[in-house]
């Protein structure tokens, strides 16, 4: 493979002249998500118990009920977003990070501080976590950039719009001291950039970047390095993350093969730091034992390789690196939110998808699900001549003419 060609993941095809017929539903993309939302309904009833009776709510399924109606919502918008045409998503995808931005601009301002964290905005009876937006819009936004400009993963200079709209997106993230957020959406926009072909000298100056960045936040907080040493010596250091991670494993390991039974934790009457939300599949572990939880693991990883499969299959390179960037962000966060429990990585505070309680995370991870599910139902642009307006660049030498669909454009940004 040459250095400046593309990673065969994402290749494109040829433009048809005739729209494509819609396929059917991707069962095999849907039916993990599915059984992940109800296993998540059912746990969040029996770990959020305690809580319940702890604040005096008069009914057990206080929580599990919020978070089946989240999940209702979620499914709505899931077939919604998966009914628009991939050309009007694509006309948004800069818009819609502009009001990410400014929500998160919002949130800095008039925020609630949760953990440590201003990141969210109330919303009468419900809350909203504006950087759960601002993840997917983000990553729609450099879908379309190089779906546009295919030519700026040759040279540094070619990625700065890029590398400004992460910048953007991740410092106001950080400004809120919400640094686990930040560091999944770093995780996901790495894998995008590795997917869209840019070269691989250019990725590992801009990872080794942004870890001299993360590490130099890291220092600056006190309680970030503290939860760095709890993750070395959780023992040593049970105020700061230690106490968490240590509870985390004494529930796994108490779960064994076949776990206590469901309802069964012991963990969950207030030994365990946040039984409903981050800490869940600690519970799991301990009801429902070790075969279940590679149960979960299996979900996660079918619907990754279903999601990548689908991206691979798409007719343009838009939809492709759309499919590419939401089915990453889903399973890297379940990929922290695991390893984090098994004392693999420090405490993060990033929710497990479609499992821990949430309504933001929760609604965001199915309208993730749903462009994933458009580009499996419509194959990417329905008519190259539609979808894309009139090219904002310069054609290169000996190429095609630039009205083509995303992927098969060749621009470069101008001043470039």
């Amino acid at each position: 493979m040459s250095k400046t060609s593309s990673y065969q993941l994402l290749r494109t095809k040829s433009p048809s002249t005739e729209a494509a017929a819609e396929a059917p539903w991707d069962l095999g993309f849907i039916i993990p998500v599915i059984l992940l939302t109800v296993i998540g309904v059912v746990m969040v009833y029996s770990a959020s118990y305690p809580l319940v009776l702890r604040v005096g709510h008069h009914q057990g399924y206080y929580y599990a009920e919020r978070q089946a109606l989240f999940a209702l919502f979620g499914l709505t918008a899931l077939f919604v977003v998966s009914r628009i045409k991939m050309k009007i998503i694509y006309r948004w995808a800069y818009p819609l990070l502009g009001v990410a931005l400014g929500l998160l601009l919002v949130v800095l301002q008039i925020g609630r501080m949760t953990n440590g964290a201003r990141s969210w905005l109330n919303l009468g009876p419900f809350s909203f976590q504006p950087s759960e937006f601002a993840k997917v819009a983000l990553l729609l936004a450099l879908a379309r950039f190089f779906a546009d400009y295919p030519k700026a993963t040759a040279s540094f200079k070619g990625l700065l719009p890029a590398l400004a709209m992460v910048g953007a997106v991740c410092g106001l993230v950080l400004k809120g001291k919400d640094f686990g957020t930040a560091a999944s959406i770093g995780l996901a926009v790495a894998a995008l950039f590795f997917l869209s072909g840019v070269r691989f000298r250019h990725l590992a100056g801009l990872v080794a970047g942004a870890g001299a960045v993360g590490t130099a936040f890291i220092i600056h907080e006190p309680y970030r390095m503290a939860r760095i040493l709890s993750f070395l010596n959780p023992a040593a250091h049970t105020e700061a993350g230690g106490y968490q991670i240590l509870r985390s494993l004494i529930a796994l390991g108490s779960g064994g093969l076949m776990g206590r039974g469901f309802a069964a934790s012991r963990e969950k009457f207030f030994y365990l730091p946040n039984p409903e939300t981050d800490s869940i599949f600690a519970v799991i572990g301990e009801e429902l034992g070790l075969i279940f939880c590679l149960g979960i693991v299996g979900l996660f990883c079918w619907l990754g390789w279903r999601g990548m499969k689908i991206a691979a299959g798409s007719r343009d390179k838009f939809s492709s690196l759309v499919a590419v960037g939401m089915t990453n962000l889903i399973v890297i966060q379940a990929a922290i939110n695991l390893l984090v429990i098994l004392d693999l990585l420090p405490p993060t505070g990033l929710p497990l998808p479609f499992l821990s309680y949430g309504g933001s995370a929760l609604l965001l991870n199915f309208i993730a699900v749903g462009l994933v599910a458009n580009i499996s139902r419509q194959g990417g642009f329905a008519e190259a001549a539609a979808a894309v307006p009139a090219a904002r660049g310069r054609k290169v030498a000996g190429e095609k003419s630039s009205r083509e669909k995303p992927g098969g454009r060749v621009l470069r940004p101008r001043n470039f």
